[in-house]
């Protein structure tokens, strides 16, 4: 939004090695005009999610999360890197990078505050590698909810977070298994399978990450006589590196996926 970018230029300050200091008005001192306005629009931006519940990580996360959370009238919970007494034995704990300590950080939560079956909307300051709002949802996985949407108030799109995200769609749920849509921007080794991996749904077929399983009910088996993962680019899309012009591919499913959705329709 103009009045979040104009304030970037005016008192953001590069401090090289992909640092941006943005201390005057949200990582140390808070400008909660502009917050609440960006609040109002991720508020715009995500009014159709359905979410139940805001998520993000201390420290600079709170302000724009709080916010979001006033103009969707949502309650926020943000995750702690260090555990208060008042915090139970038993949380919700993983690690991620932190670009200006230098090193893992533990990232946790309450069960108190994030329940099974929740809809779960990530606002955080910075979407840099991906990793603190990828961390979010793991914690979110966890607790047994679901991930309806992400916000970041500033992109670092030269760190690549956007291309560590996966959008997934739940397309055709059958029993034990489900038919998704992925859909990413560019892409990194193994992402799909990754993703879907550490959100406990593992890419059917996949014995990488956690696809294949022994015991499986008989109207199933012919989901393990898979020898692949079940994983196919249905559609491909970029600009021609000469002129620039678009280009798009799309292929129809192949003969062995396609008869293993054929037998679950059936069954």
């Amino acid at each position: 939004m103009q009045a979040l970018e104009q304030k970037i230029i005016a008192e953001g300050r590069n401090l090289g090695q992909g640092i941006l200091k943005v201390d005057s008005f949200v990582n140390h001192q808070v400008d909660p005009g502009l917050m609440m306005e960006c609040g109002r629009e991720f508020a715009r931006l995500f009014a159709d999610t359905g979410a139940t519940k805001i998520l993000t990580c201390e420290i600079s996360g709170i302000a724009p999360a709080l916010m979001t959370g006033l103009a969707l009238n949502l309650p926020v919970v943000y995750a702690r890197k260090t555990k208060p007494i008042t915090m139970p034995d038993t949380v919700f704990l993983t690690t991620a990078p932190s670009h200006t300590k230098k090193q893992d950080v533990e990232i946790m939560a309450s069960p108190e505050y994030l329940q099974a079956g929740e809809r779960m909307l990530i606002i955080d300051d910075f979407l840099a590698t991906g990793q603190t709002i990828l961390a979010l949802a793991r914690i979110a996985r966890v607790a047994g909810s679901s991930v309806v949407g992400v916000g970041a108030l500033i992109e670092k799109s030269f760190e690549g977070g956007r291309e560590a995200l996966s959008h997934v769609t739940a397309v055709t749920p059958y029993r034990g298994v489900t038919l998704v849509r992925v859909a990413i921007a560019t892409g990194r080794t193994h992402q799909i399978r990754v993703h879907l991996q550490s959100i406990g749904h593992p890419v059917v077929g996949d014995a990488t990450y956690g696809g294949v399983r022994r015991h499986l009910p008989a109207d199933l088996r012919v989901v393990a006589s898979l020898e692949r993962p079940f994983l196919h680019a249905a559609r491909l899309a970029f600009r021609h590196p000469a002129d620039g012009s678009p280009l798009t591919f799309e292929a129809p499913l192949p003969a062995d996926l396609a008869s293993v959705l054929a037998h679950l329709r059936t069954s």
